[in-house]
């Protein structure tokens, strides 16, 4: 029965690191994608972008930043926020693999046997 526990707690502790170290190396992979795929609707021949940018660089010279510095500071809130919404769509597509995997192995549950009872 002791080695049975070990080998349970071995491989349970082997699943759960390779499960986060997958999940790890998807996040990154995944948010480089999602911002890449993003940041190809930033450019300026996009309207929107060009009217964000012009709002924001306004708001940073009426804060008191030169010209040069608005110009930073607003394509520095831009990327922040392309970099916040590729992490939001990747967590959420980490999400729904994760729980893809967990409805995959349902099917396997029903292979187990039932425990035998000991009288």
């Amino acid at each position: 029965m002791g080695n049975a526990t070990g080998v349970y707690n071995l491989l349970r502790n082997i699943g759960g690191s390779v499960g986060i170290a997958m999940t790890a190396t998807f996040l990154a992979r995944f948010a480089q994608s999602f911002q890449t795929n993003l940041v190809s609707h930033v450019n300026p021949y996009n309207p929107i972008f060009q009217s964000k940018l012009w709002q924001l660089k306004q708001a940073a010279m009426a804060k008191g930043m030169d010209a040069v510095t608005s110009q930073n500071a607003a394509m520095e809130v831009i990327y922040l926020s392309v970099r916040r919404q590729a992490g939001i769509l990747t967590y959420d597509y980490i999400f729904w693999l994760i729980g893809l995997s967990f409805l995959a192995t349902i099917p396997f549950l029903l292979l187990l046997r039932k425990p035998r009872l000991s009288a």
